[in-house]
């Protein structure tokens, strides 16, 4: 459910519907956090997590919040380097946390 509403958030933020973007955005994290706060140690929960922060922060820059944006890709850029850190045979978590760093 949260990959869908975060792909249903980018498909609302590319189409300009940011105000309903921004609120599934909100609603995956939500559901994520549920996840990783009840215990859930499944590495694609806490890349779903980090990308939503990154979309988000795509969100608010295109809403010119820069600084808003900036947190949300800090946010994104820090989960996926704890995650290349853990499995650095994992090279796309590398990428990721590089993506976000852009």
């Amino acid at each position: 459910l949260a990959v869908c509403r975060t792909d249903r958030g980018s498909l609302l933020r590319q189409r300009g519907r940011t105000d309903d973007a921004g609120r599934e955005y909100a609603a995956a994290a939500g559901l994520l956090r549920g996840l990783l706060d009840g215990g859930s140690a499944d590495p694609f929960d806490r890349v779903a997590l980090a990308g939503v922060e990154n979309n988000q922060g795509l969100l608010w820059r295109q809403q010119g919040e820069p600084a808003k944006a900036e947190a949300c890709f800090r946010s994104a850029r820090a989960r996926f380097a704890e995650l290349a850190h853990e499995r650095p045979d994992h090279p796309p978590y590398l990428s990721e946390a590089a993506s976000a760093s852009h």
